[in-house]
């Protein structure tokens, strides 16, 4: 059985794909607060990393970083969001170059906000130019770190994977999009136009799980279902589906600006992104439609 280190233990997606994968890895996570079996202490901040979690590694599933949302973007959260992804990298390369050992492959989650927040008329592939925001400039440094362990040869394949929305009925961003849709009010942020690149929670770790199995993937793929959506698609189809009708409450994008500043432009702006290439690669989705995938979301 092959050896799989999570990073982001905390992270509920990396314990999703630990539930569903059982058995199939033995999956060692990276922890700042290692609590039980196969769980080793880091902590990017400071440089430190467990050598004895990639002893017998052969692949590295990174999915750690700071929430994007949340949180006020000031100069010291910037920060953090930034080394949280770019130099926990930097750490693991470190550690696999100090010790001598070579992954068969690394693979990196980024995001579609690489090619901007606000790309609307136009359909971005993973050839697409990024963008010049924040965010963007998070994605490249993010992508361009994992990159070099491919350079370095510390590693056989690097995969980086760009994640839409993750919809689970759990965490993320769907929870919050929900509210008020079980009494069949739909809330609409800013003008609802605004795309929803998304995936099922489900859809995405077959997807890691696909890459890493998968000899012939390498670089970039946009981990997006097929169907594009935007906002008021998402909140009318989820109190639809409750309640069999949707009263629409727009609320204003100043009073998001207000709350929640340049974080904002996450629920006000959006892209719509092409899953093509994974796709051709062979990938397929098991929930490629909005509605089935919220109806298998919230066993409705």
């Amino acid at each position: 059985m092959e050896t799989l280190l999570i990073t982001g233990a905390e992270g509920m997606i990396a314990n999703h794909f630990a539930t569903l994968y059982d058995g199939k890895y033995n999956i060692r996570f990276l922890s700042r607060r290692p609590v039980g079996p196969n769980v080793y202490h880091w902590d990017p901040a400071t440089g430190i990393i467990d050598p004895a979690a990639l002893e017998g590694v052969d692949h590295v599933l990174h999915l750690s970083g700071a929430s994007l949302f949340g949180h006020r973007w000031t100069t010291r959260y910037r920060n953090e969001i930034i080394s949280s992804r770019a130099d926990a990298i930097t750490l693991i390369a470190s550690a696999l170059m100090a010790q001598g050992i070579r992954l068969s492959s690394f693979v990196s989650v980024s995001a579609t906000g690489y090619y901007g927040m606000d790309t609307e008329d136009e359909l971005m592939y993973e050839t697409s130019k990024p963008g010049k925001d924040f965010v963007s400039k998070v994605c490249l440094a993010w992508e361009e770190e994992a990159e070099l362990l491919h350079v370095e040869n510390l590693a056989e394949r690097v995969v980086i994977l760009r994640l839409g929305l993750v919809f689970s009925h759990y965490f993320g961003a769907l929870p919050y999009m929900a509210k008020g849709c079980r009494m069949g009010v739909a809330s609409i942020l800013g003008t609802g136009k605004q795309y929803v690149p998304w995936i099922h929670v489900n859809d995405l770790c077959r997807m890691f799980h696909f890459v890493i199995q998968n000899p012939f993937a390498h670089g970039v793929y946009n981990a997006v279902a097929p169907e594009k959506v935007t906002y008021r698609d998402v909140v009318s189809t989820l109190a639809q589906l409750h309640t069999g009708r949707a009263c629409e409450v727009w609320v204003p994008s100043p009073i998001i600006r207000l709350f929640y500043g340049e974080a904002s432009d996450l629920l006000l702006k959006g892209n719509r992104v092409s899953c093509e290439k994974i796709e051709e690669a062979g990938f397929e989705f098991l929930h490629p439609e909005l509605e089935e995938a919220l109806e298998h979301i919230y066993q409705l």
